[in-house]
């Protein structure tokens, strides 16, 4: 969000205004996950007890400001 208001700082920017224009599919192995039901819809392990972070690159933010998304989102 901060990268998307320092191109036009005059632009109040909401969280669902980038939510709307951008989606990120992750794949991840979580270890001994917890389901609410028996159809594993909704996960209840609280990130802090996944096993593992993930912390996403330079590389990738680069990228993904260089797609056109902050043009959408502006």
């Amino acid at each position: 969000m901060a990268a998307v208001q320092k191109k036009n700082k005059k632009l109040q920017i909401k969280p669902h205004q980038i939510k709307a224009n951008l989606w990120l599919f992750v794949n991840c192995l979580v270890v001994n996950p917890a389901f609410d039901s028996q159809t594993k819809e909704t996960l209840n392990t609280k990130a802090a007890n996944f096993g593992s972070t993930f912390e996403l690159s330079e590389k990738f933010m680069k990228e993904v400001m260089n797609s056109g998304v902050v043009e959408l989102i502006l």
